[in-house]
């Protein structure tokens, strides 16, 4: 008489993981961590990149305001509106470099400040022009201080009643200047303004949606992130 193995006596049988679909190894806790680390800093780099650039362009803003108002010292001591001109390029050069700070520390207030001073910087610009304007047409311009100082120009020249002559020429000249430098430091510095206040809601998106682990190199030293920097 034969014996017959019962059919299936030496097959194990395997528990499957109730993650493992369609033959498919479950990520190791420690990859996903790793890849959502990396995605967080290549986002959190996304949302620096406009920041880090109205930075960039308020620092240059700033340190060229401070020269202009180191070249126009000497105005100082000549009237009431040089001496605005160098007070009002000096407050602006200040306030740029502070809201520099703060914007690079990610600070929304940065933001804010910068906008403002666009408007004080403007106010500037116009009341430079304006001032120019004014005393080019009462005589008291870049040209009759010319005449004045050396009046054999008024024979080359021409008097600045002269329509044909050249000092009429000049005035005409002057004029239009002035009313170009003030037109278009307006509406320069309106666009200016608009550049940094959008910043602002730049700057808290990134402040909700960075990870802490990012943001405190960047308060921490004010500047990018190293981590972020070597991603």
């Amino acid at each position: 008489m034969a014996f017959e193995l019962p059919k299936g006596a030496f097959e194990v049988e395997h528990d499957e993981p109730d993650d493992l679909v369609d033959g498919e190894v479950p990520e190791d806790p420690a990859t996903a961590a790793a890849r959502e680390a990396q995605q967080a800093l290549l986002l959190s780099q996304e949302l620096r990149r406009p920041i880090d650039h109205a930075v960039k362009m308020a620092t240059m803003s700033a340190w060229m305001l401070a020269i202009f108002a180191v070249i126009s010292l000497p105005g100082v001591f000549s009237s009431f509106t040089g001496f605005f001109i160098v007070a009002g390029l000096g407050a602006c050069s200040f306030f740029e470099f502070r809201g520099r700070n703060a914007l690079r520390g990610m600070n929304p207030q940065g933001a804010s400040m910068l906008a403002r001073n666009q408007w004080v910087l403007g106010a500037v610009i116009v009341v430079y022009a304006l001032s120019n304007v004014v005393a080019t047409l009462g005589g008291a311009g870049h040209y009759d201080q010319a005449i004045q100082a050396t009046p054999q120009l008024e024979q080359i020249l021409g008097s600045d009643g002269g329509r044909g002559g050249l000092g009429g020429l000049m005035k005409s000249l002057t004029l239009m200047y002035y009313v170009l430098v003030g037109v278009g430091g307006a509406v320069g510095q309106l666009f200016m303004w608009r550049y940094h206040a959008r910043r602002r809601p730049l700057v808290e998106a990134f402040v909700a949606d960075t990870p802490g682990w990012i943001q405190e190199p960047v308060n921490a030293s004010g500047g990018p992130s190293k981590v972020g920097q070597a991603a």
